[in-house]
């Protein structure tokens, strides 16, 4: 799939594309985006999978820490802190850095599902929303509002695509028994 932008609110051109793979067993989704303009600009790509929330549901993730997230500004990251214990308990809208780009989570239904992802993808939104049946474990390249934050580590940022340039990331996803 893709899709082309002309020059509109978004002051640049881009080329968007997604592929979707079964290999051995495992899910591959690749996003990328190619600047077509002849300015440099600003981009950055993510996956947002939705999961069925199963009954006692554990996640684990290795990570630096989290970008706290206020409830009157949801999604948008106000201080950081020590990642949590629980990653699968109900109340989560963060962004996780220096995630190693593997996450694992299970349940009651005697599967386990891992997540790994390229270095493109090396940020995580968890989104565990009290009182629904889903949650999302979420790769992204940059930290939620990363646009408008002036003072993030590298690996946070947002990147700029000189013309011409690609960023692209997959994110895998595999079934196995508990």
């Amino acid at each position: 799939m893709w899709f082309e932008h002309a020059r509109g609110p978004w002051p640049w051109r881009y080329l968007a594309e997604q592929s979707v793979s079964l290999n051995s067993g495992q899910l591959h989704i690749t996003l990328s985006i190619l600047n077509l303009d002849s300015d440099p600009m600003p981009a950055g790509i993510g996956l947002h999978p939705y999961f069925i929330r199963p009954q006692g549901l554990w996640l684990n993730a290795n990570t630096g820490g989290r970008w706290v997230t206020l409830p009157e500004e949801t999604g948008l990251p106000h201080e950081r802190e020590a990642a949590p214990q629980d990653l699968g308990a109900a109340g989560h809208d963060h962004c996780f850095y220096g995630w190693d780009r593997r996450a694992e989570f299970g349940g009651g239904n005697d599967l386990a599902i891992s997540l790994t992802a390229t270095p493109a993808l090396g940020n995580l939104v968890i989104y565990t929303p009290p009182g629904e049946a889903y949650f999302c474990v979420e790769p992204v390249s940059h930290v939620n509002n990363a646009v408008n934050m002036a003072e993030l580590a590298q690996a946070e940022q947002m990147v700029v695509l000189a013309p011409g340039e690609r960023l692209q990331g997959t994110m895998a996803i595999s079934v196995r028994p508990a």
